[in-house]
């Protein structure tokens, strides 16, 4: 239960960044409905969530000022839930009688970007009679049953334009503009804005931007990101408007926190670390589960989008069988009870170091005479084909298992039932995987990078990222040393206490006492 501290002395009003929920699963989606639920069960603050996508308009939504019967009120909500969720069927006309909004939306970012009297307008979207839609779709995938009636119980607002649209006006008016020039919005009624990443956006005076900064990734390891020349201007040009416009930034780790500063020295910059989700918690070794959570996570090709099957190519993400009943067979005898496993859960990209760790795996087992398998959970990310070519042999021979969409509860079960969960990663701006692990129960070995000694502190066996070798190294002592199962017990009382320092309990009092301090709206 959540004790929260002293509360302000008049009620704050808060809108939360809701996009990255509706897109994804872990990560900074999971932090983003962590944090709501959160702030929706602390007192001294009034909570709505803001609703935006990245890449398409938002229609419907009650406009400001205007008074409407229910059935209209009612037929203007119902139509942005269609909108967020997209329609059910396609056609060339729907797109045709889209043009004329998507063509004012466009001109209207344009507008409140160039036009000082001109603001993108925010429309509201009470909860009520929609509290299914706003669960299912922004809050079930981590938190727990036990906040729904908090934060389906919150009202939220709507901005139609597009994220996306907003960045690439900004980034591209900022480099031919002698200044920056990002679309305003009009955000009466709200003290404090919490967006997810830099912002691409202004906000009225007395309202105050809160950016939640994960890392600065985008700007120090651009080579290791998707859609570098623009992901890159996206998150720089936002950031820089951001610093200028007088954000707080409030940094997931001191490590990202650094990075943040060292490119702009004058944000205003706080660390409060991420919040671990509710359905990761010490769980009792339960072998019998794993192949089960195999068999019902396993990559299916159709879960990918067209241009990643188009990279995929040849490529099988699982090993073949003739049938249901030997695929059933083979994960039930080759990761039943005795099994001995690695865990990777990471999205397939190249800062992940995946093809490091299987180097070091696969040498770890030769010299050791070890029949240790590998499971690697997590989405396909970018650049994955050489990953992908590494993993393709021990695929087929049953050795290495590629998981997607791994509930948390079930999760939790993997990362106990592990020898070791591994977290090799260049550079992070948190790293969820190993605090989950620890408050699993599970062990932790980790690259000995900033942020992990940082965030892991003494809980985690530390090994060079770069060198294959030391990565076998630490496997080897983890798995088949003669103090292996003492280090490994060490480390997990020593995890179950670190993770302690991410729960609810331990991040709210500094969530409140940051916002208590921050200036009202008139």
């Amino acid at each position: 239960m959540i004790s929260p501290s002293s509360p302000p002395s008049r009620t704050l009003s808060v809108l939360l960044e809701m996009r990255p929920a509706l897109d994804g699963f872990f990560g900074i989606p999971q932090q983003n409905r962590s944090l709501f639920a959160l702030l929706a069960r602390s007192t001294g603050l009034r909570v709505n969530g803001l609703l935006q996508l990245s890449n398409r308009v938002i229609q419907g939504g009650l406009p400001a000022g205007r008074r409407l019967t229910p059935a209209r009120a009612t037929a203007l909500q119902s139509q942005a839930v269609i909108s967020i969720k997209g329609a059910s069927t396609r056609s060339g006309w729907r797109g045709l009688a889209m043009l004329p909004a998507m063509l004012w939306v466009k001109a209207s970012i344009y507008a409140a970007a160039l036009c000082p009297g001109f603001r993108c307008k925010l429309r509201s979207f009470p909860a009520r009679h929609f509290e299914d839609f706003l669960w299912e779709s922004l809050f079930a995938r981590s938190v727990s049953a036990a906040d729904r009636t908090h934060v389906t119980g919150c009202d939220y607002k709507i901005l139609s334009q597009p994220w996306r649209w907003m960045n690439l006006t900004g980034a591209w008016l900022s480099r031919i503009l002698p200044r920056l020039a990002y679309p305003k919005i009009d955000m009466r009624g709200v003290d404090v804005f919490i967006a997810q990443t830099p912002y691409p956006g202004r906000l009225r005076t007395g309202t105050t931007l809160v950016v939640q900064y994960h890392d600065a990734i985008p700007i120090f390891l651009p080579h290791t990101i998707s859609d570098r020349s623009l992901h890159n201007r996206f998150h720089f040009y936002a950031l820089q408007q951001n610093v200028h416009d007088g954000a707080w930034f409030v940094c997931v780790s001191e490590a990202t926190r650094a990075d943040l500063l060292s490119a702009f020295p004058a944000a205003k910059s706080i660390t409060i670390p991420n919040i671990i989700a509710p359905c990761f918690a010490p769980a009792a070794p339960a072998p019998t589960l794993v192949p089960n959570i195999i068999l019902q996570s396993l990559f299916d090709p159709a879960q990918l989008s067209k241009y990643q099957r188009s990279k995929l190519g040849p490529r099988q993400l699982t090993k073949s069988f003739a049938n249901g009943e030997e695929k059933r067979s083979f994960y039930h005898g080759y990761f039943g009870v005795g099994t001995r496993y690695i865990l990777l859960v990471s999205t397939l990209e190249p800062r992940k170091n995946h093809i490091r760790l299987i180097e070091a795996w696969q040498s770890m087992r030769q010299r050791t005479k070890s029949d240790v398998r590998l499971i690697l959970v997590g989405n396909i990310g970018w650049e994955f084909e050489a990953i992908l070519d590494r993993c393709m042999p021990h695929i087929e021979s049953g050795e290495l298992v590629l998981l997607r969409g791994v509930p948390g509860e079930q999760l939790c079960q993997l990362y106990r039932n592990a020898i070791a969960t591994i977290c090799p990663s260049v550079q992070e701006g948190f790293d969820y995987s190993g605090i989950e692990s620890m408050r699993s129960g599970g062990v932790v070995a980790a690259s000995d990078i900033p942020v992990h000694r940082e965030i892991y502190g003494d809980a985690a066996f530390y090994f060079d990222p770069y060198d294959p070798d030391d990565i076998a190294n630490a496997l080897q002592a983890l798995l088949h040393d003669p103090q292996a199962e003492t280090l490994r017990e060490t480390l997990r009382n020593a995890g179950e206490a670190q993770s302690r320092l991410y729960m609810p309990d331990a991040i709210l009092p500094k969530w409140q006492a940051f916002l208590s301090g921050l200036p009202r709206s008139g």
